[in-house]
């Protein structure tokens, strides 16, 4: 079963990989193709965060990889909402969670970064966490 996960985990990847690449290059931004196109991207975002949880959960734990996932989901998820967000001028309560959720894992992200810095020698993975952390609570919709 590991290694099924594993390898679906790896596959959604390179689908996703190859559907940002195709939505970044073919067809119109908002025509047809590019919907479709970045409906396979998100779904396969979502696979991704699936399997990566049940990975980091049953496999090999890594609280810095929890985190990556919760914030690269984070930002497919929202670029969805934004766009429904767009089209009824509603924001839900979905919207909230996922944005309170995103900002406890970027702060739990900053800690961890602390931790490295001050606790063990790993100022590499201490600055990476630092760097994440503030990251991720910076919202697509604050970018558009």
């Amino acid at each position: 079963m590991e290694k099924l996960l594993i390898i679906s985990h790896v596959i959604a990847g390179g689908l996703t990989l190859v559907t940002g690449l195709l939505a970044t290059f073919v067809g119109k931004k908002g025509g047809k193709l590019h919907k479709q196109v970045g409906t396979t991207f998100f779904w396969s975002m979502f696979w991704i965060f699936v399997s990566a949880v049940l990975i980091i959960s049953f496999v090999r734990f890594s609280g810095f990889l929890l985190v990556i996932a919760v914030f690269s989901f984070y930002m497919s998820f929202s670029v969805v909402r934004v766009l429904k967000i767009k089209k009824t001028n509603t924001v839900e309560k979905v919207d909230w969670i996922a944005a309170i959720i995103t900002m406890i894992f970027g702060i739990a992200m900053v800690g961890l970064g602390l931790y490295y810095l001050l606790e063990t020698e790993n100022m590499t993975m201490g600055f990476l966490c630092f760097f994440f952390g503030f990251l991720i609570p910076i919202q697509p919709e604050s970018i558009m």
